[in-house]
């Protein structure tokens, strides 16, 4: 019987190297959450009929309005990262401004950056897929790192959300952490 085995293994490697196929191992995580990657297809398409100036590109920047009400002072959300071995505590406030604070154990760093800047987060927040995770995704285990983000959504009523290392959770979540750590990385290697 294991002769059979060998022989149908060996026939599909075979066959799957013919076809141009692999296998491939799995990319080695670091426990830590990342934006999934990009991939990059072309497309032959058919040129376009010319337009008229007067219509707007279809490539033309969207204006996305940050999911609360702007003010000098109005955050947009608080992100949070905690544990790990060491006892890791940070804190990144966004303000709609485009202010930056970052908090890491008590010692305060500030940046601005252009409000556009925030379009990505902006549009994240905003959407629906963000809006209908749950408020905790877990694991059990120690020394994770732990994730909360709380949006100060229009209606007064903070939505948080938080997870760990190794939890599953929408991709949503990863896009919106991946952005936060982005502007964390701004704010905290200017100090």
């Amino acid at each position: 019987m294991s002769i059979v085995v060998r022989c149908v293994v060996v026939g599909l490697a075979l066959l799957l190297s013919a076809c141009g196929g692999s296998v491939a191992a799995p990319a080695p995580t670091s426990g830590a959450p990342t934006a999934p990657p990009v991939v990059e297809v072309e497309v032959d398409t058919p040129d376009p009929a010319p337009t008229s100036a007067a219509e707007p590109s279809p490539e033309a920047p969207v204006s996305v309005s940050p999911p609360i009400a702007l003010g000098e002072d109005a955050v947009l959300v608080i992100y949070e990262r905690s544990g790990g071995i060491a006892g890791v505590q940070e804190k990144l406030t966004v303000y709609a401004d485009g202010r930056l604070e970052f908090d890491k154990k008590g010692t305060v760093s500030t940046r601005t950056i252009p409000s556009s800047d925030l379009t990505n987060l902006w549009q994240l927040l905003a959407s629906d897929s963000f809006a209908r995770l749950n408020s905790r995704y877990q694991v059990p285990g120690a020394d994770f790192f732990r994730y909360q983000v709380t949006l100060m959504r229009q209606d007064g009523r903070p939505q948080v959300v938080s997870t760990m290392d190794t939890a599953e959770h929408p991709a949503t979540l990863d896009l919106v952490l991946a952005e936060l750590m982005r502007l964390q990385s701004l704010v905290a290697n200017a100090s």
